[in-house]
């Protein structure tokens, strides 16, 4: 708070250089926005709610909603294949030292899309882990890609939030 405080005019001069730069080099900008989404979805290197709120200051709520939701589902599927054709057999070794795989396996087979709908809808885990993770049980690929839908709720409302936010 200090700094942001000390540093205000700095800060604001460099956001409204960003900002015009945004707008004046949209196609380059949404490209470097969507490699920056990717990098951060599929890491979970930082938080995807503050990239979505930014999206909403520099792309607006239509454009960002697309970016983010466009990003939300090519990095849903690329962490899921990853994890399923790559991973899965190693996590489920890994996991039969600390719980029943095969009643797991079950349930997710029979209720799968319900919990990954879930845990889309109340976003309490990164985007990347959740992600990987469903990828290595056994849920059809159409319910998970059906449940990474479930996101785009949240992902409006953080780009709203952006388009809002004449903050700084």
């Amino acid at each position: 708070l200090a700094v942001g405080t000390i540093f205000h005019q700095d800060i604001q001069r460099h956001y409204l250089y960003v900002l015009s730069h945004a707008k004046d080099n949209a196609l380059q900008s949404s490209m470097l926005f969507m490699m920056a989404f990717l990098f951060a979805a599929l890491t979970s290197s930082f938080p995807l709610s503050v990239i979505c709120v930014l999206a909403g200051v520099f792309f607006g709520l239509i454009k960002g909603f697309m970016l983010t939701g466009l990003g939300i589902v090519v990095a849903g599927v690329l962490a899921f294949a990853i994890s399923r054709y790559f991973f899965r057999q190693a996590c489920l070794k890994l996991a039969r030292r600390l719980i029943n795989v095969d009643k797991l396996e079950h349930h997710i087979r029979r209720e799968g899309w319900r919990y990954a709908i879930l845990i889309r809808l109340a976003p309490v885990a990164p985007f990347g882990l959740t992600s990987y993770c469903l990828g290595a049980t056994s849920i059809r690929p159409r319910h998970y890609a059906l449940s990474t839908l479930a996101s785009f709720p949240f992902l409006l409302a953080c780009v709203y939030v952006g388009t809002i936010g004449d903050f700084i």
